[in-house]
């Protein structure tokens, strides 16, 4: 046993966020970041409906943290009748059909069906997300391997991607927060809402073709001697 506790998960998904760490979270968080942009844009210029795009946020943050805990649990592994890499595919058509719906706009969804939207978003994230493994994420990852302790790793699997999404949404908050204040999300807000929807569009095809491991590649070069 490592004697990691609920608390240091958490603190430990929320702290790598903003350490050298980053490099490698870079996988979802400019694609995060965009989808948050995308739907303050359509939820919030538009129309004014605050709780609803702070709503989507917290079910997309929900639903990573669920599918991190269980992409990275043996015991669910285990039982998982679908294959890693057809997950990751299928998740891909979902990313990239989302950023084409936000893309687009012709579809006006209900403010629930934008939560609903925003969970399964997440657990694609989840899904796609290939994680370095820093030093809490490693006793983590142990403890989620010995018969013993699957549980208890499970649990801090899942705290410590809460701690993740709560460093995504605070970035995700301060991009949102340039776009209001400057009034650029009034002034472009179909200009951005597209390019931001077209970042979604990528990353769907970036895991659709299996090109997402080149994409970690490219980014964590830098970093590797």
């Amino acid at each position: 046993m490592t004697g990691l506790t609920p608390l240091e998960a958490l603190w430990g998904g929320f702290a790598t966020f903003w350490s050298i760490w980053q490099a490698c979270i870079m996988q979802i968080t400019p694609f995060f970041v965009a989808f948050m942009s995308a739907i303050f844009l359509i939820t919030t210029e538009r129309r004014g409906a605050t709780i609803g795009f702070v709503l989507t946020t917290l079910f997309f943050a929900a639903g990573f943290a669920l599918s991190f805990a269980l992409m990275h649990s043996p015991l669910f592994m285990a039982i998982n009748p679908v294959s890693p890499w057809l997950l990751k595919i299928a998740s891909g058509v979902y990313i990239l059909a989302t950023g084409v719906l936000l893309f687009t706009n012709v579809i006006h969804l209900a403010e629930w069906l934008y939560r609903v939207a925003g969970f399964v978003l997440g657990v694609t994230f989840g899904i796609i997300y290939m994680p370095c493994i820093s030093p809490t994420l490693s006793k983590i990852f142990t403890m989620a391997t010995q018969p013993e302790s699957m549980g208890a790793g499970l649990a801090l699997s899942f705290l410590y991607a809460v701690g993740l999404g709560i460093s995504l949404m605070i970035a995700g908050l301060l991009v949102v927060g340039i776009l209001h204040t400057t009034g650029a999300s009034k002034r472009h807000n179909t200009l951005m809402r597209r390019s931001f929807s077209a970042l979604l569009i990528i990353l769907g095809i970036l895991n659709m073709t299996g090109y997402m491991v080149y994409y970690k590649s490219l980014i964590l070069k830098p970093f590797i001697r």
